[in-house]
């Protein structure tokens, strides 16, 4: 299977999640082929279930980019696809620009990240509820926040993510988005993602930025971002397949260093 047509995913993330979920007998890999195979005869309309052998093939190999198996595979999982998406392999790293053009070509196209890469596409209403309910069961959880730009600009805000503790085994996973408010272009355009999984925190930008720090203690049911407040009036949209709760504090009081920098078009 050639490396330019398939997705990498991540192997060791994937193994230590179906070996969390799945602590039983069966176990791990084992468990999870079974219960997707009984997941697809309860809903035809599910990913058609693959084997043992398919799913190591995936993780050593690379999983074939045209099929709504890998969505199938993370929703079984109970993860957000991009936790489980291998970006070093993928290419966000070393060859960004290319991997962007990609993105790019699955919105006129679809191209071979199309899969599990929906979240970054323009879209009138974001995230694709119908994506997830139709493979996690459920909508997006999402907030909204807005900068008004009034007096109080050109500075950070801090935006800290709570989620709820019944998921806490699921890697953490927020996305964020942007529009700009009172104009005739409607639609939100992704701004990037923050991960969280065994104290890890790592953030992707849409601009190709990249941030990663571990804790002391861990901890993954909360994370803190920041984002930019210009001169524009702009909405933002948080979304993540796991309930959480967001509070905004403008200007920035913390010194974390995750943030998405300042966007001209805010």
């Amino acid at each position: 299977m050639s490396s330019k047509k398939v997705v990498f995913l991540d192997r060791e993330r994937v193994l230590e999640l179906a070996t969390i979920k799945w602590a039983t007998r069966p176990k791990g890999i084992d468990g999870l082929v079974g219960d997707w195979a009984a997941r697809h005869e309860v809903d035809d309309k599910f990913p058609k279930p693959r084997n043992r052998s398919s799913i190591y093939t995936w993780l050593n190999r690379g999983a074939p980019p045209g099929t709504d198996a890998l969505l199938g595979l993370a929703a079984m999982l109970d993860a957000d696809p991009l936790t489980i998406f291998d970006f070093e392999r993928n290419g966000y790293f070393d060859r960004f620009t290319q991997l962007r053009e990609q993105i790019y070509f699955y919105v006129v196209g679809g191209g071979r990240f199309r899969s599990i890469l929906d979240l970054m596409a323009p879209r009138q209403s974001w995230p694709n509820d119908s994506l997830a309910k139709t493979y996690f069961g459920r909508p997006w959880f999402n907030e909204h926040f807005e900068h008004r730009a009034g007096t109080e600009l050109n500075n950070f805000a801090d935006v800290d993510i709570t989620f709820d503790n019944s998921n806490r085994y699921a890697p953490k996973c927020i996305h964020i988005a942007y529009r700009r408010a009172n104009s005739r272009d409607k639609l939100w355009r992704y701004y990037g993602t923050v991960q969280k999984f065994r104290g890890k925190t790592r953030l992707f930008s849409e601009s190709g930025a990249y941030v990663e720090e571990t804790d002391e203690q861990e901890n993954d049911n909360s994370l803190k971002f920041k984002t930019y407040f210009g001169a524009t009036h702009v909405e933002f949209r948080v979304a993540s397949l796991h309930a959480f709760a967001c509070n905004v504090q403008f200007p920035s009081i913390s010194n974390t260093k995750f943030l998405f920098e300042p966007d001209p078009r805010h």
